[in-house]
Parts: C-alpha cells; structure tokens; sequence
C-alpha cells in the first residue's frame, strides 16, 4: 500500500513533512505512516467505509453492506484489520466486523508490517501486534511513522531515531526530524538540514535542504527546498533529486510543483491558478488548464473543469465527465465523490455501487 500513502501525503499537505523540534518541542506532520488521518481513499482491502445516520460501517466493492454501520468512527483496512472507534476508544475488527482487539486505546494506528503505533489515555506510544500485546512497549514520546523496510521514526528525549522490530534502537536517537524509509533512505534532520540516510545511519545525501519529502516509487524523487525563498503557492519553490541527490527538475518560482504518482507530478501556475502534469523530466505531459486537481491513482486524476469535478486519463482526456461536487483518486477501482455534499462511490465507469449518503 506504499503507493496509496503517497498519494495521501500529497492530498493532505502536498508535501510530507518529518518532526521538526523547535524550541524544546517536537511537532510531528506525518500523514503517510498509517495514522488516524480519515480514510480519504475510501477503499481498501476490497471494503470501503460507509456513513449511515452518523454510525459508520463498510460496503464491498459491488456495494453491498458487509459490516453494518455501527461504529462512532471507522478507518480503512490495512492487513486484515481496521481502526474502529466505540466509546470514545480505539479498538480494531477484522472484515466480518468481529471486534479482535479490544477499544482501549486512545490513539491506534493501521497495521504495517504486522505492528500498529497505539497510546492508552495515559502513557507513552508503543507498538501493538494483531492480539493488541504490546510487542514494543510503550516508552515513546513520540512516533512520527509506522514501521517501514524494518524501521520505525521514534521520539526518545526529544530526540528522533529508528527502532527496529524488537524494540531495538537501531539508529541512535539524536535527530531533530525523521521520516519514513522508502526504498531504503530516509530523510533526517540536523540542526537547521535536511538530508538522507542509510538503515545503518550512514549520511548518503548531505544535509542541503531546509525540508525535504519521502522518496516516491515512480519516478524515485524526492521532494525538497533548497532556500526559504517564498512563490504564492506551498510556501517555497520546490526542487526534485534522485536516490544519488541529483536535481532532476530545479526549482521555478512561476509554479508550484506537487510530489510525484505513477510518473506525472501536480502543477499550479502562479499566475494563473491552473493545474495540469508534468512527467519525470520536467516536461508538460497535460497542459494546465483545471481549476483544482489532485494526483494520479490507477491511471485516473481527479480534476475541476467549471466548477465541476470528474477524472482524467494520462492523455488528459475526460475518461468520466466533470458531474461532481467533489471527487477524490481511485482505489481499487472505486472512488469517492461528492453529490450535494454527500459522499458516494462509483466504478471506473461511472457507475454508482454506493449513491451518496454522506
């Protein structure tokens, strides 16, 4: 599911930023780790939440209510097993609704490389197994990530390291920031920098950029800003390297570059308040000419065409006609979109499996 969380880091802040301590605090803007962000995907796992007269539940992929709503809040599938929110407390089911760990956690994350990030109402965060033991237990300040390539990003004194499986601190906490491996670095900050790292914690891109993103799958880009030089959207021109820190596609003050999906990258023109792709070299793969746009997903973007949402093929034509209020990326097949301000999903014909409800 890496490449879904990468579309979701790049909905939610367009750019996924680590923990960043200042002034005595570490603050954490994680939103790819698999943490109680809601389920903008919708589906997952071949089940998609539903919202019925404010209880909440799931539908399978020809729209057929699987587990009833029931539930205060409910979050996606993710190895076998989903987030579900009853008396204010966390606990989590398994896809015939059967509650298998208990609601009595205050904060429980998804399930990644068979662990879950969990904190009780009082205590620190640790780690949970599919029997809601603690296998690592919870001694955490703070945990910006869920377990990726082995690693987990940890806060220990105010300090961020990773620890491995076994509670073993593998790469030592002394870090201001730390993100998530992908593809086997994984960006850190030191001092005012950030650069990358190796699981061991070898330095193997230096510490140049004032922020800096996860590595993506295709293309294999980060995301970083070399200066604090404000553009009018996302704060600061943004550049993209490769695995050896290469820049690949330099920064440009008349658009603002968004994270890569399935080889096409989100562009806003400043001037203009127009979206459209670039490719992985920096060329115009769909001209910009939508009003709003979010990334690639399973081949289809959502996109805004007066004042109507629909979804685009890489060719940047209308593969399901602009009709929505809203629309969000596919997955699995199925997508969320918003009639009203009702949310419902269709197919990748357009077909409704779930009409809107909310």
């Amino acid at each position: 599911m890496q490449r879904n969380n990468n579309i979701l880091a790049i909905i939610l802040l367009c750019f996924a930023l680590g923990c960043d301590k200042d002034e005595g605090k570490v603050t954490s803007y994680a939103v790819s780790g698999g943490s109680e962000t809601d389920d903008i995907l919708g589906f997952s796992e071949d089940l998609g939440r539903i919202e019925v007269d404010g209880q909440r539940g799931y539908i399978d992929r020809t729209g057929k209510v699987v587990i009833i709503p029931q539930f205060e809040k409910a979050w996606q599938f993710s190895e076998g097993l989903a987030v579900v929110s009853m008396g204010g407390k966390k606990g989590y089911i398994d896809k015939t609704g059967k509650v298998v760990i208990p609601p009595v956690f205050m904060h429980a994350w998804d399930f990644k490389e068979g662990l879950a990030v969990a904190k009780k109402e009082k205590g620190k965060w640790g780690f949970i197994d599919k029997k809601g033991n603690w296998a690592i237990g919870p001694i955490f300040e703070s945990v910006e990530y869920s377990f990726s390539e082995g690693l987990a990003p940890v806060v220990v004194k105010g300090k961020c390291g990773y620890v491995d499986k076994n509670g073993n601190m593998k790469i030592v906490s002394k870090y201001k920031g730390a993100m998530n491996f992908s593809g086997g670095l994984a960006a850190v900050k030191k001092g005012k920098r950030w650069g990358y790292i190796n699981p061991v914690g070898k330095v193997i891109i230096p510490f140049d950029f004032v922020e800096a993103s996860t590595f993506t799958e295709t293309p294999h880009y980060a995301c970083v800003i070399f200066a604090r030089d404000k553009s009018r959207h996302g704060g600061f021109p943004r550049s993209f390297i490769d695995r050896s820190g290469k820049t690949i596609i330099p920064p440009d003050k008349s658009k603002c570059v968004l994270g890569f999906t399935e080889g096409l990258a989100m562009v806003i023109i400043n001037k203009t308040n127009k979206y459209g792709f670039i490719d992985s070299t920096g060329k115009w793969a769909i001209a910009p000419r939508f009003d709003d746009a979010l990334p690639f997903s399973e081949g289809l973007a959502p996109v805004c065409s007066r004042k109507r949402y629909g979804y685009i093929d890489k060719n940047g034509k209308f593969a399901i006609e602009a009709q929505y209020d809203g629309s969000l990326p596919f997955c699995q097949g199925i997508a969320r979109v918003m009639i009203d301000d009702k949310w419902g999903y269709i197919n990748r014909s357009g077909k409704w499996i779930w009409k809107p409800t909310k």
